[in-house]
């Protein structure tokens, strides 16, 4: 996971080569601690990975992603995919700041 502030510098640059910025959006901080949280508790079985990966995990990093992106006016930004499918139709209605043409 890339800090914030790098990430942000990174996009300031990309920008001013005309590129597009790419991210897989999910927070590795609180899906690391869901995973040390499993580990303690002795469950290393399949379903510890989704439970790992809670749906707000990638909405936080949704939302952080295209805050970021709008402080950098001229950096076109794209998320990989969403996994959370209920939630990724308000980036699809066009829902501000999400109807830019700089978001993908």
């Amino acid at each position: 996971m890339l800090p914030d502030g790098l990430l942000l510098k990174g996009m300031k640059h990309v920008a001013s080569l005309g590129g597009m910025v790419y991210v897989h959006a999910e927070n590795d901080t609180l899906i690391q601690q869901l995973v040390e949280d499993f580990q303690l508790e002795g469950r290393n079985d399949a379903q510890v990975f989704l439970d790992s990966h809670p749906e707000y995990s990638e909405l936080e990093a949704v939302k952080r992603f295209i805050f970021l992106a709008s402080l950098v006016p001229n950096c076109t930004a794209h998320i990989c995919h969403l996994s959370i499918a209920k939630r990724s139709a308000s980036f699809k209605r066009g829902t501000k700041p999400w109807n830019s043409k700089r978001y993908c």
